[in-house]
């Protein structure tokens, strides 16, 4: 889709659609997408944002480069689907992936740990091409809300036909070779070449410091499957790479499924503490449980406690 200058239309306080033209539609989209950006901003203020997990950063950033850098993802969030003019009804995209995107934020309508890695990259790939569609545009959701509105409307309001949905489409989902390097590529990340020996150094160390029986659950991979631990009062465990391999790229993840804590069953969180730890809210962990990290490498250890 070629870089589009939008022509310099006066911005109503309130666009009406009263008639059925594409530049109507077209103005509209310019007041209509910053105000359904705000709203999404609003409707997720106090819910988490996150930076594109480590492993899934490493395979997407083979296509779409330091974009990944650039983008947020809210998971479990609540979608502006719709738009409403009156007799007519805009569909703001996103609908049938679960996803939307507003600039360099993306919404995903599913819990993280509810997507499978590669149902994951597959939505996160279509929001990254609207992504460059926005920067294409300069950075605007003025201007990506003009002319998508304006695709829209020629599109006769379908949703898949709109040409920033076709292109979405045509590079991701409906494409066999793209979908086959993708997961090349998650595999190729996700199993790192080995460096380090088996039981050489504690990855990760976990702490009760209570007095009663703590469980949870652990894997190494998010191909395998949880394992459950548990841990008797006033004591620790120590977890070390499995397989005698490993290394700044294996990094494990935890779950807690118990009734000792109410409201606390099956949280998840992703130990990603290569460069940005993602740190559990206090209020959604459940209490005496403290973690502490080590990096394994050839030439690199270093230690960062969670409390």
């Amino acid at each position: 889709m070629p870089k589009l200058d939008v022509p310099p239309i006066a911005l109503p306080p309130v666009p009406i659609l009263n008639d059925l033209s594409v530049a109507a539609w077209a103005e509209a989209g310019r007041f209509a997408y910053p105000w359904a950006a705000g709203i999404m901003r609003a409707r997720h203020a106090n819910r988490p944002e996150h930076t594109i997990q480590r492993t899934e950063r490493a395979v997407l950033r083979r296509f779409f480069g330091d974009l990944v850098d650039r983008v947020t993802v809210f998971y479990g969030a609540d979608p502006l689907n719709y738009w409403d003019f009156g007799p007519y009804v805009v569909e703001l995209g996103g609908t049938e992936a679960g996803a939307q995107n507003y600039g360099y934020h993306i919404y995903i309508q599913a819990a993280r740990e509810d997507r499978t890695p590669l149902e994951r990259l597959v939505t996160l790939a279509h929001e990254l091409v609207h992504a460059e569609q926005y920067e294409r545009f300069g950075g605007s959701l003025q201007s990506f809300g003009f002319y998508y509105f304006q695709e829209y409307k020629k599109a006769n309001l379908v949703y898949r036909d709109n040409a920033f949905e076709e292109e979405a489409y045509g590079r991701v989902e409906d494409s066999a070779a793209f979908l086959a390097a993708l997961e090349a590529a998650y595999h190729a990340e996700s199993n790192p070449p080995a460096f380090c020996l088996v039981g050489v150094e504690a990855v990760l160390t976990i702490h009760n410091t209570t007095a009663i029986k703590m469980p949870y659950s652990l894997r190494w991979s998010e191909l395998q499957p949880w394992k459950v631990y548990w841990l008797d009062p006033n004591h620790h465990r120590k977890h070390f790479v499995p397989n005698g391999c490993g290394g700044i790229t294996r990094t494990p993840e935890i779950m807690f499924d118990h009734s000792l804590a109410p409201g606390y069953q099956k949280r998840y969180f992703p130990l990603d503490y290569t460069d940005q730890p993602e740190v559990p809210d206090p209020a959604k962990r459940p209490p005496g449980l403290v973690f502490e990290f080590k990096q394994v490498g050839s030439d690199l250890q270093l230690k960062r406690p969670i409390k």
